[in-house]
C-alpha cells in the first residue's frame, strides 16, 4: 500500500466514526461547490474513473501517487460537472469526504 493510501485510508476511517454527516445537496444550488477546489486525487481513483471528465489539465505534484486534475473552464475540479456535482461523489478521496464534516473543514453553508 502506497504512502498516499495510507493516509486516504486513514481519512475514510475518521470520516466512518462521524455520526451526522452533511449532505452537499441541500447546499450546491447556493454554494455551487464552493469547497471542491483542486483536490490532489490518488492515481488508484483517477484512473479507474479519468473517462468521466473533458477537458482537464494535470497540475505537477510533489507526491509520486497522486494527480491534481484542474477543470480547464473553472479552475475546480475536473471531476465537478456542469452541475456542481462529484462525478466521483462514491469513490471521493477522504479529504473531500471530510469537507463540511469536521471542525477544521466548515461548510459555511452548513446550519
Amino acid at each position: 500500500m502506497t504512502r498516499t493510501n495510507k493516509i486516504n485510508k486513514k481519512l475514510e476511517n475518521k470520516y466512518k466514526k462521524i455520526k451526522k454527516k452533511i449532505d452537499c445537496s441541500k447546499y450546491i444550488e447556493t454554494c455551487k461547490a464552493e469547497c471542491c477546489g483542486i483536490v490532489p486525487i490518488p492515481l488508484d481513483i483517477f484512473e479507474k474513473h479519468k473517462e468521466k471528465i473533458g477537458n482537464y489539465k494535470i497540475l505537477p505534484s510533489p507526491i509520486v501517487d497522486v494527480v491534481i486534475p484542474v477543470n480547464n473552464f473553472t479552475g475546480k475540479c475536473a471531476f465537478l460537472d456542469e452541475n456542481c456535482k462529484c462525478a466521483i461523489y462514491e469513490h471521493r478521496p477522504g479529504v473531500c469526504k471530510l469537507q463540511g464534516n469536521i471542525m477544521e473543514m466548515p461548510c459555511p453553508y452548513r446550519s
